[in-house]
């Protein structure tokens, strides 16, 4: 409650007078001068957290010293007073900027002079004052020399500390922060060594913060009201005047406040102690909580009551009406005390034919009988719940497939009741004999897997003579064991299917006899008896890899073919320079020096055709396994040397940007430059399909290293200004044998290469067209170290 500047102790019949007075002028001012409201303008106050001169509290209210006298001031006049909250540096600046129109708690300094008014009456006194942490053993400034500080910006104290530091010569790390509760949330971090602050605010919330004062105290000075230079004058003035009238008696607005907020008393205080009204207001509350309680406790007694008795009712619906059986047996007599009335639907036996345990147990299939009566007398004198999957036999001779959930009641003595479920899952176990006969019969060879081992779980007869184990043998085997090729990339296969990334697969399995053979396996996670398994279908692609890999050997071939006649005319210019050298040659037999120059000239035309022979006759060579650790950009720079002297005669400009940075690589030498060759054909013809071109046409061949998801590598890219692709060709460009070209012209086999070179190098490929615009291919490569092993980013 706030309290107004004319109030005095012990008058409460004046202060009715006054508030019927005050209602009654509000109600006339509102009727008979409407226009008043409309005069009525706003006062923007700044107020910053500095308790308890000002701050704002959690419903957002404006509270403190500065705020209690501003209400009292502006109480009688046309203004409505809107206090803005911010950092000290903020309301500084907005202060400036003419956003707000006053300003809180400003200490007087010559040079805020210049751009404030300030009013002349003093508000209060304050001083700085250093806080640490408890420990750090500073006793005075010189402690400080280097020592991280916090300030808050363009704070008095803080600018005071400074000042103060340089006149003993010391050089403190000072780090500015917005408010005086950051100062203290730094040090409390470790982020500084010590903070200024005003004295007052440190006196209320060091403990807060785990902090301590330091005997570091300077500069006290006093605080004002600030309006920006030249405007709102008539404020301070009006501030001034209540201030001078406050502070000409002891028992005025202004000392009610200063005792209230500045040291801690309450001035409404009267004779009465606290303490008892507080004793008084609990010994009301007692008798009044007593009283609830007593009626409290009788409704939740009828309540509780009434509830259980729906809770038992309902529960009673809910076991009914499902397909799974309640039942509870007492162990003193062996004798069921209840049983489901849906009993009759599961075994076609009343609750009155099925009294005890020896009358369930005659309803179990003989060849299960025995282990299921052992195994429930086990676990139940164990103490132990449990539950088991058995046959049973319904009236009508069907066979059954129960799933029976037991519950152990102990007692003092051990267990004296079960209780449980008799669940019907005949139709689950109908679905997985279907599965299983289906899977066992199925001539495609069929693996079931541990989802996390890769264990051999089950295996239909395809697999077991495709392999040549028989059924025991196949099962003690794990697919590790069958795969042949790397296990890492076998653990990564795993796991990409377990967790539905990836489920085709090609690798290489190792039969019986030894011999390895190339499979594909479409993996899916299934869940089988509440086990998760890995399910996968293997087909056999020995003879279609075989038949690709001569198909890409025909490729590459051909790929010569096309190369050769461009080779063919780059030979023929050194060639024709060698002839043309020996003629000069003939007639230059006086001049030796002329004899040394041409003799170079031959010799450096001859290496020329040996490089370029060198090149084209590896590229012919079947280095398909080959695997070295190489210099990519050679095997890039020689690829290039061998296409490109089939696009040079053309009118297509090639761009070649090559980084510097590109590693050596273990990689297959001859693959890598045959994805250049057929990226770089794929690209001309493009570029020979396009009738009209507004640009100049253009190849361009990228390399540079880039990291992908924690590896560093190679990323290659081709790409053309040409016919481009459409959707569904850019979706099917790396199948085998798909073309858009004649069949005289392509064999459709470029990409689906590119594919597989690249997936033996463990990268990826991705390809980026637009029809009738362009196509950019990209490859990344991971960086292989001389072990082949792949190199972190």
């Amino acid at each position: 409650m706030e309290i107004s500047p004319k109030r005095r102790r012990n008058r409460p019949t004046m202060n009715y007078c006054k508030c019927f007075l005050m209602s009654l002028t509000t109600l006339l001012l509102f009727f008979i001068s409407p226009a008043a409201a409309v005069e009525s303008r706003e006062l923007r106050v700044g107020v910053f957290p500095m308790h308890p001169l000002n701050f704002v509290d959690q419903e957002g209210n404006a509270q403190g010293l500065n705020p209690d006298l501003l209400r009292a001031i502006f109480d009688d006049e046309s203004r409505q007073l809107v206090f803005v909250p911010g950092s000290w540096g903020e309301c500084y600046d907005r202060l400036l900027a003419a956003e707000i129109d006053l300003m809180t708690t400003v200490a007087y300094s010559p040079e805020r002079a210049k751009i404030f008014d300030f009013n002349s009456e003093a508000v209060a006194d304050i001083w700085g004052r250093v806080y640490t942490r408890a420990g750090t053993n500073i006793t005075n400034i010189l402690d400080l020399a280097k020592q991280p500080v916090a300030v808050a910006r363009k704070d008095i104290n803080g600018q005071n500390f400074i000042k103060t530091a340089r006149k003993f010569e010391v050089t403190p790390r000072i780090i500015e922060v917005e408010t005086h509760y950051d100062i203290f949330s730094a040090i409390q971090r470790g982020e500084a060594m010590a903070g200024v602050v005003p004295q007052h605010f440190g006196f209320r919330e060091a403990d807060k913060y785990g902090l301590v004062p330091t005997t570091i105290e300077f500069e006290p000075f006093s605080i004002y009201f600030a309006v920006r230079k030249g405007s709102n004058t008539e404020l301070i003035a009006l501030i001034d005047e209540h201030l001078k009238e406050w502070k000409q008696s002891t028992n005025s607005f202004y000392y009610q406040k200063i005792d209230y907020w500045m040291a801690g008393r309450d001035p409404d205080q009267t004779s009465i102690p606290k303490w008892a009204y507080i004793l008084l207001l609990v010994v009301i509350g007692g008798a009044l909580t007593l009283f609830i309680l007593n009626l409290g406790l009788k409704r939740q007694v009828s309540l509780r009551t009434r509830e259980l008795a729906n809770r038992e009712a309902l529960f009673r619906r809910l076991s009914e009406s499902t397909k799974a059986v309640p039942w509870e047996l007492d162990l003193a007599t062996n004798r069921f005390s209840y049983i489901g009335p849906r009993i009759n639907d599961l075994f076609g036996v009343s609750r009155e034919e099925l009294p005890d345990m020896t009358s369930w147990t005659r309803l179990i299939h003989p060849e299960d009988r025995q282990w299921v009566f052992n195994f429930c007398m086990t676990e139940t004198a164990g103490g132990h719940d449990h539950d088991f999957i058995y046959r049973a036999i319904h009236r009508d001779g069907r066979q059954l497939w129960i799933h029976d959930i037991v519950t152990i009641d102990m007692g003092p003595n051990g267990p004296e009741k079960l209780y449980g479920y008799f669940v019907d899952i005949t139709e689950i176990k109908e679905s997985e004999e279907r599965f299983q006969k289906m899977f066992r019969e199925h001539n495609a060879i069929m693996l079931l897997l541990e989802a996390e081992s890769g264990e051999v779980v089950d295996a239909n007869d395809a697999a077991c003579t495709y392999y040549g184990y028989d059924r025991k043998e196949i099962l003690r085997l794990s697919i590790n064991q069958l795969n042949a090729s790397d296990n890492l990339d076998l653990m990564e296969n795993i796991q990409a299917a377990r967790e539905r990334r990836k489920n085709y697969f090609e690798v290489r399995h190792t039969l019986a006899s030894g011999e390895v053979r190339d499979v594909e396996s479409y993996t899916y996670p299934i869940t089988i008896g509440g086990r998760q398994t890995l399910f996968a279908i293997i087909h056999d692609i020995t003879e279609r890899k075989k038949l690709f890999e001569e198909s890409r050997r025909n490729a590459q071939l051909a790929a010569l073919g096309t190369i050769a006649a461009g080779v063919a005319h780059e030979i023929n210019n050194p060639i024709q320079g060698i002839v043309n050298y020996s003629e000069i040659l003939k007639t230059s037999t006086e001049n030796p020096e002329r004899i040394v120059d041409i003799a170079e000239r031959i010799l450096k035309e001859g290496n020329r055709i040996a490089s370029i022979t060198r090149e084209l006759l590896d590229y012919a060579r079947d280095n398909r396994n080959q695997v070295a650790f190489v210099n990519v950009t050679d095997l890039i720079n020689s690829a290039l040397s061998l296409i490109t002297t089939k696009i040079r005669r053309s009118d297509i400009e090639i761009v070649t940007e090559l980084g510097e940075e590109i590693p050596q690589m273990t990689v297959n030498p001859q693959g890598i430059q045959q994805i250049v060759i057929n990226l770089v054909d794929n690209a001309y013809d493009a570029l020979r399909c396009k009738e009209s071109l507004t640009s100049p046409k253009m190849i361009k061949i990228d390399a540079r290293m880039v990291e992908r998801q924690g590896k560093s590598g190679l990323c290659l890219e081709v790409q053309d200004n040409g016919i481009g692709m459409t959707e569904e060709v850019r979706k099917k460009a790396t199948e085998v044998f798909f073309s858009t070209k004649p069949s005289t012209e392509g064999t459709g086999l470029g990409l689906a290469i590119v594919s597989e070179i690249v997936a033996k190098h463990h990268g990826e490929l991705d390809i980026d067209s637009c029809e009738g615009e362009y196509t950019k291919v990209r490859i990344f490569l991971p960086v292989t170290n001389p072990t082949g092993n792949p190199v972190s980013a």
